[in-house]
């Protein structure tokens, strides 16, 4: 496929499940293995060799309904987790495979469905996990018998989407479907909402940080910080860069919270 000067190459494709792909994770510590989860509530681990897809382990009964989310751990080769609309968020361990049970199965924490899972870059073994009830949970992975940080913050609308700053390890957007956006701030107690974005339309779905420091969209040419109307005069360098996309209003916004 081409368009303009730019050409797309198509690698590799094949099917996978007869059910639909919900979400897809490279594995961080290889450059070669994607794992996969299904709408019948399957998982795979998927290798790309040689130009050729092939599935390697798929789970027959991991989760009861949708499998909304996977994600490998940033920090642990052969550890994943995911998230269904069972209500269910679970940590695997590759090494023993699918066949048997999960290292860990919550099923009481969230009340609706797990949407979003992801690993601190910053701290090993904490991670957050998303859910349709509302609410965003901390857990640190060596204590698994209830959440890290004892109270659950109640966003609105469904949390479909987490993303931690990649500069911040206090800082996590939230793309909350029928409310909008929000920035939260996690300590080692306590976790709150800082800032809300809702100048979209619903629903809100996408959400990400720019993932190079802020001052680096400063050009050599012009100290004073105006590149491209993205940071001005009387804006911190400091401050980071959020993109945000939604459904319906199908538009793109770029914004920046005040943080510091």
């Amino acid at each position: 496929m081409q368009h303009g000067s730019h050409m797309l190459k198509e690698i590799a494709t094949r099917l996978v499940n007869d059910s639909m792909c919900l979400s897809v994770d490279w594995d961080p510590h290889s450059r070669k293995n994607l794992a996969v989860s299904h709408s019948d509530g399957t998982l795979s681990i998927i290798e790309l060799k040689d130009s050729c897809i092939e599935l390697c382990e798929t789970s027959d009964n991991a989760h009861g309904f949708e499998a909304w989310t996977i994600a490998y751990d940033g920090w642990k080769p052969n550890i994943i987790y995911s998230g269904a609309d069972d209500c269910h968020f679970c940590c695997w361990d590759l090494r023993q495979g699918f066949y048997h049970p999960p290292v860990f199965r919550d099923k009481k924490t969230h009340q609706m469905g797990v949407c979003s899972i992801q690993t601190s870059p910053h701290e090993e073994n904490i991670l957050v996990t998303g859910s349709y009830d509302e609410h965003i949970r901390v857990w640190d992975m060596r204590m698994l018998e209830h959440p890290l940080v004892d109270k659950s913050l109640e966003l609105g609308g469904g949390v479909w989407k987490l993303k931690w700053n990649p500069f911040d390890k206090h800082y996590i957007a939230a793309a909350c479907m029928h409310n909008g956006f929000a920035i939260v701030k996690i300590d080692e107690s306590n976790v709150e909402t800082v800032v809300e974005y809702k100048n979209h339309g619903s629903l809100a779905y996408g959400i990400d940080w720019f993932k190079a420091p802020p001052w680096s969209l400063v050009s050599k040419e012009d100290h004073r910080g105006k590149v491209n109307g993205l940071i001005n005069n009387s804006t911190s360098l400091n401050e980071p860069l959020l993109a945000s996309c939604s459904f319906y209003d199908r538009s793109l916004h770029i914004w920046r919270p005040n943080l510091y």
